[in-house]
């Protein structure tokens, strides 16, 4: 549906007044294509293209969870730091 609304709204882009608008429909419209791509290939990001080498999935290229909280600790400090 984002993508739709975001394509819809480039047929009528030369009627807005403002470009921003423009810029918004636009950005829908990418948005809503990738998202819908994401989608379509969950939980596969980078799928394989011969019987050797795995597929790259969220599971297998996800960092563990120690490493994750980690840098969510660092994150925080550095928000409260800058």
């Amino acid at each position: 549906m984002i993508a739709a609304i975001g394509l819809l709204g480039q047929f009528w882009i030369r009627t807005f007044k403002k470009d921003g608008t423009g810029f918004m429909f636009s950005s829908l419209f990418i948005l809503g294509s990738f998202a819908t791509t994401v989608a379509s290939m969950f939980p596969t990001l980078l799928p394989s293209t011969n019987e050797v080498n795995p597929s790259l999935t969220i599971q297998n290229a996800a960092a563990h969870e120690y490493g994750l909280s980690v840098g969510l600790g660092w994150f925080i400090l550095q928000q409260f730091w800058s």
